[in-house]
């Protein structure tokens, strides 16, 4: 496997660090892949390995208020100016895949946080789709499982327009993550997760996830739509509904007992084969449950 560690810089000067993970053999593809809230880079070492494995080049970045550079500054952690600069860093990393890959096909892959960032990238700018020869979201952030009061939720954007930086404690279920104890303790422990987040940019989110929703039949690309059937971290409900009101090009697969980050989870192998079969598929795939 060959490494590139690399920093770009964003419209507004913001360092993006991004790595570009390259197979032994020669590439099949590009998989772009967005992480979710309180994660970086190092917490995909397994799917990174399997679409190495595969003869998939993989390229990610760490979020803004992610990763390494929010762990030098502690006070970063969970904090952007705006959700818009996600979307920009995002359109940034894939202008840098053209640059250095023109002849391979990319796929864009969002988890939680970023499968909510991924749809509204697709979305708001529908040439966007254009850019990618298919798309999976896994488990995205549309809505919560367990909702914060209504009155906090009106002081938190109250106060998110007044200061961008104030953050709290997110009260993230860290058991809901995977079964795997372990698993979840190596990635909680790591000394770059957190569950830090700015009200401003939990409004921004928020905002977002009901875009998505709203606006679901305006996804035209080839897309992979994984849900969690036990997931007491963002709402099933709202992915439910999304696969229910989007297009034939949407295929949803929902894992049978899966917790939220299906790739570390018991079904993880089948997670992945089943990602990977939608990526090689040239035939559509209709809409199932995963038994």
């Amino acid at each position: 496997m060959k490494l590139q560690e690399q920093f770009i810089k964003a419209k507004d000067g913001h360092d993006i660090r991004v790595d570009i993970f390259e197979p032994e053999t020669q590439a099949k593809g590009i998989v772009q892949l967005v992480h979710g809230f309180g994660e970086y880079i190092g917490h995909y070492v397994t799917v990174i390995d399997f679409f190495l494995g595969q003869g998939y080049i993989c390229v990610m970045h760490d979020q803004r208020g992610h990763g390494a550079y929010a762990a030098k500054d502690p006070s970063q952690r969970g904090v952007s100016k705006a959700y818009g600069l996600f979307l920009e860093d995002l359109a940034r990393v894939r202008d840098l895949i053209a640059q250095d890959f023109e002849d391979l096909p990319v796929y864009l892959m969002g988890h939680s946080m970023g499968g909510n960032i991924v749809l509204n990238f697709l979305l708001r700018q529908e040439e966007n789709q254009q850019s990618y020869e298919k798309v999976i979201v896994e488990s995205p952030w549309l809505d919560l499982a367990e909702q914060p009061p209504k009155m906090a939720q009106k002081m938190a954007a109250i106060i998110g327009k007044l200061n961008p930086k104030i953050r709290v404690h997110a009260g993230l279920r860290v058991d809901l993550i995977a079964h795997d104890v372990d698993m979840v303790k190596s990635v909680v422990d790591d000394g770059y997760f957190h569950d830090l987040l700015s009200l401003r940019l939990f409004t921004q989110i928020k905002e977002a996830g009901q875009f998505a929703l709203a606006h679901a039949q305006n996804i035209h690309v080839p897309l992979l739509l994984l849900g969690a059937e036990e997931d007491g971290i963002v709402s099933i409900a709202a992915i439910r509904q999304f696969a229910a009101t989007a297009n034939p090009n949407i295929t949803y697969l929902e894992i049978k007992g899966g917790y939220h980050a299906l790739h570390i989870d018991t079904e993880a192998e089948t997670t992945m084969k089943k990602i990977l079969e939608f990526i090689q598929a040239s035939e559509k795939i209709q809409k199932n449950k995963l038994k």
